[in-house]
């Protein structure tokens, strides 16, 4: 009867001791896959007073969550969305007083849809359009009351052949506030030409001289004039013109 006693106890024992060991391995195991997943890491910049400059949250070295820029009062100046290192969705730029200035959307790291601008008020002072971080037209602005602005320069566009060379096409902008022109995007078929300055400007005139393909068929050309308005936005009129 001891000897069954005995046994019972060492099997009793046992299960306690086997319990007991599987569940310190599967804790164990449960810190181990804790400590291999991916782990969000906020990194901070300060000036040299010791002021918060920006933070970051980062994974795996690379600008993944929230990302903040302040000023030196400690004020927000803008916060970004960021995904496996690239800006997605909306960006927001802040006035000192905390009151939002700018909405940027973006996807895959470029500005992709209508970019938001505000007066410290509170009213809307701008819509700006964009495709692949590029400016699309379309651009809308308004006075600090609300009221759209259309009073914007009014530009003309001719299309002329350069002599000097066939490979050429020279393109002139006449306007009043010629010096507000930022750059010329001239579509040529499958071509798209962008010219940021021009090759000449006077006071009505700036001269645009392009390189185009010698075999094009087109004698038709869409292009889209860039300038700056007095809001300090750029604004496009597109416009069609040929030799």
């Amino acid at each position: 009867m001891k000897d069954i006693k005995g046994i019972i106890a060492i099997i009793i024992l046992a299960l306690l001791i086997y319990v007991i060991y599987d569940k310190k391995k599967a804790e164990n195991q449960g810190k181990a896959i804790q400590d291999n997943q991916p782990k969000i890491e906020v990194k901070k910049r300060f000036d040299e007073k010791g002021r918060l400059e920006s933070d970051a949250e980062t994974l795996n070295g690379v600008h993944h969550g929230i990302a903040h820029n302040y000023y030196s009062d400690g004020t927000v100046h803008s916060e970004m969305h960021y995904l496996n290192g690239m800006k997605q969705g909306n960006s927001t730029w802040y006035y000192q007083s905390g009151k939002k200035y700018r909405v940027t959307p973006y996807l895959n790291n470029y500005r992709n849809g209508i970019q938001q601008k505000f007066y410290e008020n509170g009213i809307l002072m701008a819509e700006i359009p964009f495709k692949n971080d590029t400016l699309q037209p379309g651009t809308k602005e308004f006075t600090t009351t609300g009221k759209p602005i259309d009073d914007y320069p009014d530009y003309s566009i001719r299309a002329e052949k350069y002599t000097q060379n066939q490979n050429f096409i020279l393109f002139i902008i006449s306007g009043k506030k010629i010096k507000q022109l930022r750059q010329l995007t001239v579509f040529i078929g499958t071509e798209t030409h962008l010219v940021k300055k021009p090759n000449h400007i006077s006071a009505n005139e700036a001269h645009y001289l392009i390189e185009v393909n010698k075999n094009y068929t087109t004698r038709d050309f869409v292009c889209w004039i860039a300038f700056k308005t007095d809001l300090n936005n750029l604004k496009i009129t597109e416009q069609t013109t040929s030799l």
